[in-house]
């Protein structure tokens, strides 16, 4: 019987090497990863704003949106999925709708934060974190939620600085959280402190975001490190909007598609399985 893919994430995590997933925004990009050969993915909701809506990460993606995205991928893959549900939707009864909104849709887990949901009109992009206590109590519900027990939450805190962050993280794994994730590391002194009080306790989630100065070198160092998941969300939309803008340019410019480097109908068909679905219903036809 093949194991679930919460199952699976899992037992990955728990293994010496590290998990690295990278970031996916639909069926496509999800379909790709696998095919490349990462064992888990990853759907941000700064890359779901970004590829269904071309809007900023600033919340505008509704539960439902995001759960539809979930569920086209799952549909698509077996991969683990990890979803990153911000602050999870609103209240603790957000919360809980959004976890078994997930788990149906076939995810192997989501991401908390403690972000406050609502933020100042003035400086939208801040992060100021709720109290302790109330993230906690979110923790929970989110824990109470699920109806399969291996479906993974994973809590993270953008609290700042760095010793606050980790008496959150602490609480966090206190409070049996499945993963840890700490946004504020930014020295590898810091990110020893943080491996050095909860690795043997709890597997650790590292962000690594282009464009951003990072502890790390890379995830074989992350892995060094005592970390355990290694994310790297803007990797695939910022790949993909690079080759669309090129390729439109050349397009505009040239009113033709050849030397355009893209995937032809072939390969398309290929991906999408055209000649199964084809020869399937052929089954049904009169």
């Amino acid at each position: 019987m093949t194991m679930k893919p919460a199952t699976r994430l899992r037992a990955a995590l728990a293994h010496a090497d590290i998990v690295v997933a990278p970031g996916v925004f639909d069926a496509m990009s999800a379909l790709l990863a696998t095919r490349a050969g990462f064992g888990a993915l990853f759907l941000s909701g700064s890359a779901a704003s970004y590829a269904q809506l071309a809007r900023p990460d600033l919340g505008l993606v509704t539960l439902d949106e995001l759960a539809l995205i979930a569920t086209h991928i799952c549909e698509r893959v077996d991969t683990p999925l990890m979803v990153d549900i911000d602050q999870g939707f609103g209240s603790v009864a957000n919360v809980q709708r959004a976890v078994r909104a997930f788990e149906r849709a076939g995810a192997a887990g989501v991401q908390l934060e403690d972000q406050i949901a609502v933020k100042p009109a003035a400086s939208l992009q801040s992060r100021p974190v709720l109290p302790l206590p109330d993230m906690l109590g979110k923790l929970r519900a989110a824990q109470d939620a699920r109806h399969d027990k291996e479906f993974l939450i994973s809590a993270r805190t953008d609290a700042y600085p760095f010793d606050e962050a980790l008496t959150r993280a602490v609480a966090f794994a206190d409070a049996g959280a499945d993963l840890v994730f700490v946004e504020c590391l930014r020295t590898r002194d810091e990110a020893q402190r943080l491996a050095a009080a909860l690795a043997s306790r709890v597997p650790l989630v590292s962000n690594c975001l282009e464009g951003r100065p990072h502890f790390a070198r890379d995830a074989a160092d992350l892995q060094a490190m005592g970390f355990h998941l290694a994310l790297y969300p803007g990797v695939g939309l910022g790949s993909a909007v690079a080759a669309m803008e090129a390729s439109f340019a050349k397009l505009a410019a040239n009113g033709s598609s050849e030397g355009l480097v893209r995937a032809d109908a072939a390969t398309l068909n290929q991906l999408v399985e055209t000649e199964r679905f084809v020869k399937n219903a052929m089954k049904y036809s009169g």
